[in-house]
């Protein structure tokens, strides 16, 4: 390997996948890439990694474990000819930038895993929900429907107390939005919150020591509301 390139060449392969070299730069770095396949593909490592990040699309699997091993590879034999000062400083510092974005990328990832796992999880708690559902001893049901009847949801009642609301006949709402069960009593008709439905349910268990009067089921800002903020999206009478 030749020795004619500046020592700190290496530190600019990410300021060149970012186009935030000079010309002189541009074509000396061009010339090392030529000569040097692993710098040349840890290059086209930071450009699909930046390219991931600008689309907003998710990174393959192994992208950042594969840049990882890039990067530990040994470095070519580099000459050690003095680069300014200021230019030298200007160059690490976007180069810092660059595994900045990098790693903003890989963030992305991160948060994008994680939501798949939680919606993974509350999957799971929904299916425990339903096999519960199907094995409990009902001892009554109601059912709960909009005002002109189009619309039904389901209200399984064990002898303990233990309703099961079957809400996925529910339209799915928007993400700030959820709906709330409500207790509404013959003897003080005042609604008291249940429960919090979510924007998709699923079955929900709830347990419940009796509702002399009417389930009703509302549509309300996430987070829920004290008292029904409108008409019911299904109602019907706890039996």
């Amino acid at each position: 390997m030749s020795d004619r390139w500046p020592a700190d060449i290496e530190e600019l392969l990410a300021v060149y996948a970012l186009d935030a070299v000079d010309e002189e730069e541009r074509a000396l770095i061009d010339d090392y890439l030529r000569d040097n396949p692993r710098a040349l593909a840890e290059v086209e490592s930071y450009r699909e990694a930046l390219s991931y990040l600008h689309s907003g699309a998710t990174a393959p699997s192994g992208l950042w474990e594969r840049i990882a091993t890039e990067l530990e590879a040994a470095p070519p034999p580099l000459r050690l000819d003095a680069i300014r000062t200021p230019r030298r400083a200007r160059r690490r510092i976007l180069a810092i930038a660059a595994a900045v974005i990098a790693l903003a990328a890989a963030g992305g990832v991160i948060v994008h895993q994680q939501r798949e796992i939680d919606r993974r999880g509350k999957d799971s708690v929904a299916a425990a929900i339903e096999r519960e559902a199907a094995q409990a001893q009902r001892s009554s049901q109601s059912f709960l429907r909009d005002s002109g009847g189009a619309l039904s949801v389901v209200a399984y009642v064990e002898p303990d107390g233990d309703l099961f609301l079957s809400g996925d006949q529910l339209p799915a709402l928007e993400r700030d939005r959820t709906y709330q069960l409500w207790c509404v009593r013959d003897a003080a008709p005042i609604p008291i919150s249940l429960a919090l439905l979510g924007a998709q349910p699923t079955m929900s268990k709830i347990h419940l020591d009796s509702c002399a009067g009417l389930l009703a089921v509302t549509n309300e800002k996430a987070g829920g509301a004290p008292q029904p903020s409108g008409d019911p999206v299904v109602a019907g009478r706890y039996v």
